[in-house]
C-alpha cells in the first residue's frame, strides 16, 4: 500500500461513524428496492466504505421472518468477497419487484400531480425505478417534466439540464420564489386577464351607440298613416329612437 492510500485509509478510518450509532430505517418489504436506495445517503453521510459494514448493518434490519428460513444462505453471502452487492441481491430477486412491474408502475403513475412541489415528485418517481436503474436518461427526465405545471416545465427544459438532480433543483427554486403551485396559478390567471380586453359596458355602448331611425320613406310624418300596431306614430315613423312619443305606445308603455 502506497503512503497515499495509507493516509487515505487512515482519514476514513477516523471520519467513520461507529456502526452502533449507525440508524437505519425499519425494514420495508412492500418497497425493498427504494429501502436499499436510502442506504446510500447513510452510507455517504457517515463515511461507511467497506462492504462489511454496510452487510451488518443491513442484515441487522432485517425481520426474523426472513432470518429464519434464509438465515443459513445469508451467512454465507457474509463470507463473500462483496457481502454487501450480494445481500442487496439476494434481497431483491427474493422480495423484490421484477424490473418490468416496477417500469409498468412507473409509466402507469398519473401525470397531473397538483399542489405536489417538485421534490416530492421527483422522489415518487425514483421510488418505482428498477433497483440501479439510473434516473439520469431522458425518458425518465421527461416523464418528470410532465409531471410540473407548464410555466415551471418550460422553464426548466429550456435550462437543458444533465442530472434530474439539477432539473428538480431549478423548479424547487421557482416552486419556493413564487410561494408554491397556487401562488403561480394565481398570478397566471391574473396575466391572461390583463391580455384580454376590457369590456365595455353593455348600456353605455347601447346609450351612445342609438342613433335616431327614420323611416328609408318618401312618405312625410304627416301623411305618413300609423298602422294598429299598438305602437304610437313617432315609433312606427322614427323608429324606437324616438324622442317624442303619444299615448298609447307599448314602445314606452305610455
Amino acid at each position: 500500500m502506497s503512503s497515499e492510500d495509507a493516509a487515505a485509509s487512515a482519514l476514513a478510518a477516523v471520519a467513520a461513524t461507529p456502526l452502533a450509532q449507525i440508524q437505519l430505517t425499519a425494514f420495508s418489504e412492500s418497497n425493498i428496492e427504494m429501502w436499499l436506495s436510502e442506504h446510500e445517503h447513510v452510507w455517504d453521510l457517515n463515511h461507511v466504505t467497506k462492504a462489511s459494514s454496510k452487510f451488518t448493518l443491513v442484515r441487522s434490519k432485517l425481520p426474523r421472518t426472513i432470518m429464519d428460513v434464509f438465515g443459513q444462505e445469508i451467512g454465507r453471502i457474509g463470507s463473500g468477497p462483496d457481502p454487501y452487492t450480494e445481500l442487496c441481491d439476494f434481497l431483491i430477486k427474493n422480495f423484490g419487484r421484477n424490473k418490468w412491474h416496477s417500469y409498468f408502475q412507473l409509466l402507469s403513475l398519473p401525470i397531473a400531480v397538483e399542489n405536489v412541489r417538485p421534490l416530492q415528485v421527483l422522489g415518487q418517481l425514483k421510488s418505482l425505478m428498477p433497483f440501479g436503474a439510473s434516473d439520469n436518461n431522458e425518458i425518465f427526465m421527461a416523464m418528470f417534466l410532465m409531471r410540473l405545471p407548464e410555466s415551471t416545465r418550460e422553464a426548466v427544459g429550456a435550462a437543458n439540464h444533465a442530472t434530474v438532480t439539477a432539473m428538480c433543483a431549478h423548479a424547487e427554486n421557482m416552486y419556493s420564489f413564487r410561494g408554491g403551485y397556487a401562488s403561480m396559478t394565481a398570478a397566471a390567471a391574473v396575466q391572461q386577464r390583463s391580455k384580454s380586453p376590457a369590456k365595455t359596458d353593455k348600456k353605455k355602448s347601447e346609450k351612445q351607440g342609438k342613433t335616431r331611425q327614420i323611416r328609408s320613406s318618401n312618405v312625410s310624418f304627416f301623411d305618413f298613416k300609423n298602422p294598429k300596431n299598438g305602437s304610437c306614430k313617432f315609433h312606427n315613423y322614427y323608429g324606437a329612437g324616438s324622442e317624442k312619443c303619444n299615448s298609447p305606445c307599448n314602445v314606452t308603455g305610455n
